[in-house]
């Protein structure tokens, strides 16, 4: 997939655009989707958190050893706001290493090839503009969806990293996936 640079980060597929964070309209966006048990669905830990708990944390993020970018995923045909994406350094001393992960918010959304793309788009600018080697991604044994969306993008399946989550009162497993530069292919996902 080529994307398109333009003006302020924003990164244009046919779809959608990812866009850093502009305003606190965009900002409460996010906090809305991060607070939505619905949204963030079974898979993930859900920890909802005050308005100002997540300004604090949004300002944290960027710095080490965090170093967490924040993306919006947009739909190009009315700007309107239906998920997020992050990239972020899971070894702080590594930063040959990027770890991403996104959400799509309303369940009418998904299904639609926004994350197929906003993913294709993530990866050509990360190994496009970064000097990195390598981008991971995980996700829980259980979820197929994301499970395709990875390996249609390239990455492989890499092993299961055992009871390394909390997420419902239990410890669970992540499966863990990973594209290194020189498998990345710049062809389109298939949807």
């Amino acid at each position: 997939m080529t994307g398109t640079t333009t003006g302020g980060g924003y990164l244009r597929g046919p779809k959608v655009s990812l866009r850093p964070v502009e305003s606190e309209s965009d900002a409460r966006g996010v906090f809305r989707m991060m607070n939505n048990p619905e949204a963030v669905g079974r898979f993930v830990n859900f920890d909802p958190m005050t308005w100002e708990a997540f300004q604090l944390a949004m300002r944290n993020w960027s710095n080490p050893p965090f170093s967490i970018t924040l993306m919006i995923i947009e739909r190009n045909e009315d700007q309107q706001l239906v998920g997020y994406g992050v990239y972020f350094l899971p070894y702080p001393s590594n930063p040959s290493c990027v770890e991403l992960g996104s959400l799509i918010e309303a369940p009418e959304h998904r299904g639609k090839g926004y994350t197929t793309e906003a993913l294709a788009l993530g990866i050509e600018f990360l190994f496009g503009t970064k000097p990195i080697e390598r981008i991971q991604a995980t996700t829980a044994p259980g979820n197929v969806p994301v499970a395709k969306l990875l390996e249609r993008a390239g990455f492989q399946r890499e092993g299961v990293l055992r009871r390394a989550y909390f997420v419902d009162g239990e410890y669970q497993d992540k499966v863990m996936y990973g594209l290194i530069r020189s498998d990345w292919s710049r062809d389109v996902p298939k949807e």
